[in-house]
């Protein structure tokens, strides 16, 4: 087995069934807690492949019975590469969702454009949905481009008026 791939403390390989069974477990274990009794119904989650947004999503469907739209902007996989993990965890999610029958749709597109918002709303009124009664805004974009204009805009988290230290840690290697 090859070792994972890592640039910069970020792991660049993927492991599609270690996605899918992840989310799967993320699923099977929000069933087991008690339902919501007063949720949303109808949720759009604009960056819903991982982290808050798959989080959101899961508890909106599983926990509240929520119809749920995802949008994220996911790679396939192609003869060459594996898509990437959102991807799979978006393929997993869609799959538990059908097999408990509650609606759930996943747009593959970028959130920033107007054409993806235009999108959205025409297959969300397509398929019946109600109007959102919940929209969570999870994308982790570190930059867009504003189509209107060209302007590009970047976005970090970091400490305003003085340099950022701390440790760090290579996961690559272990080493702090």
């Amino acid at each position: 087995m090859k070792p994972p791939r890592v640039i910069g403390g970020v792991c660049l390989s993927v492991n599609p069934k270690g996605c899918m069974a992840a989310v799967r477990k993320w699923i099977s274990d929000e069933k087991t807690k008690p339902a919501f009794s007063s949720g949303p119904k109808s949720v759009l989650v604009l960056g819903c492949s991982g982290g808050y947004g798959l989080a959101a999503r899961v508890v909106a469907a599983f926990g509240a019975g929520a119809q749920t739209f995802g949008v994220s902007f996911e790679r396939p996989p192609t003869v060459k590469r594996r898509g990437t993990p959102g991807w799979y965890n978006n393929l997993a999610f869609d799959s538990v969702a059908a097999e408990s029958e509650l609606f759930a749709e996943t747009l593959v597109a970028d959130a920033f454009l107007d054409e993806t918002r235009q999108a959205v709303i025409t297959r969300a009124r397509e398929r019946g949905m109600p109007p959102f009664d919940l929209v969570v805004y999870s994308l982790a974009a570190p930059q867009r481009t504003e189509p209107a204009t060209g302007v590009t805009y970047r976005s970090a988290i970091k400490p305003i008026g003085h340099a950022l230290t701390g440790q760090t840690l290579d996961v690559a290697s272990g080493v702090l």
